[in-house]
């Protein structure tokens, strides 16, 4: 059994004709490497959280298993580095909120990581991650009641600019 090191987020948007939950329902014979998959309401269709062996595993998922499933194109981010907060559940989920973040230093960036688990402040984030791809980083959510307030504008205080996309299923 290989181990499954390598995290990736997919924001994929689907055919017109094959609706999220169907496709949905089809990622779910492709376990272990799925790892998670939500419906979402935003410019993207699915979200797909997949733990490959290597680059070659995620290159065969994302050319050959998404277009079987029927997702017309994908926007694919890397895990560089994560953290989970210890008391995060999965059914908590409410919204994934991905930002860009003003700066390249990486030092920077590593303590934005530890400062959205680490303070009280943003108690309603439940994992962290820092990405290569179109965003700089992916951040889940506990579903909550004033997403702006609690969640958006005290990160954009931070210098990330976000987009949100609230889990639809």
């Amino acid at each position: 059994m290989s181990s499954r090191n390598l995290t990736a987020y997919i924001l994929a948007s689907s055919d017109p004709a094959h609706h999220p939950l169907t496709i949905l329902d089809e990622l779910k014979c492709h376990a272990p490497l799925v790892e998670r998959a939500h419906a979402t309401y935003g410019i993207y269709d699915v979200l797909i959280k997949v733990n490959c062996s290597n680059l070659d595993e995620l290159e065969g998922f994302v050319w050959q298993t998404l277009e079987k499933v029927h997702i017309r194109n994908s926007n694919t981010c890397i895990v560089l580095r994560g953290r989970k907060r210890e008391t995060a559940s999965s059914h908590q989920r409410g919204s994934i909120v991905c930002g860009r973040i003003g700066t390249k230093e990486i030092k920077i960036r590593n303590k934005i990581v530890d400062r959205l688990i680490e303070d009280e402040e943003f108690s309603d984030i439940l994992e962290v991650h820092y990405v290569y791809g179109i965003y700089d980083m992916v951040i889940e959510v506990k579903k909550v009641e004033n997403l702006l307030d609690k969640i958006i504008l005290p990160l954009r205080r931070l210098g990330i600019d976000t987009e949100t996309f609230i889990v639809a299923y």
